[in-house]
């Protein structure tokens, strides 16, 4: 009928989890294909400090943070008793002996009295 069409098979005989799946139009670079594999989720706190820069597009939901412009980036202040950052459906987080890591960076401020 004059149509080229392909056909991709996920799964066939596979066991295990499969969190996410996409598919891409263009060749990544060996970079990009390594922060593909290995980033389950990156929150650069700019404007929209909520929104999953990563991957997995695993937003998160806050409540009273401050958001503080930066010189290079933005980052969000916790000076309030109720604010909080809170990110579910991290299912790797739940698997016995399987690794990750969590960075951030921290200014504390102290108060006197």
């Amino acid at each position: 009928d004059g149509t080229n069409e392909s056909m991709v098979l996920v799964g066939a005989g596979y066991e295990g989890y499969i969190d996410q799946l996409s598919m891409s139009l263009k060749s990544k670079s060996a970079s990009v294909v390594r922060w593909d594999a290995t980033t389950a989720a990156y929150y650069p706190l700019d404007m929209l400090y909520t929104h999953d820069s990563g991957p997995n597009g695993i937003n998160a939901t806050a409540a009273d943070l401050l958001g503080i412009p930066g010189w290079l980036r933005d980052s969000v202040n916790f000076n309030r008793s109720d604010a909080f950052f809170r990110v579910d459906g991290f299912t790797a987080l739940g698997i016995a002996r399987k690794a990750f890591s969590i960075a951030l960076w921290v200014r504390a401020e102290t108060r006197a009295g």
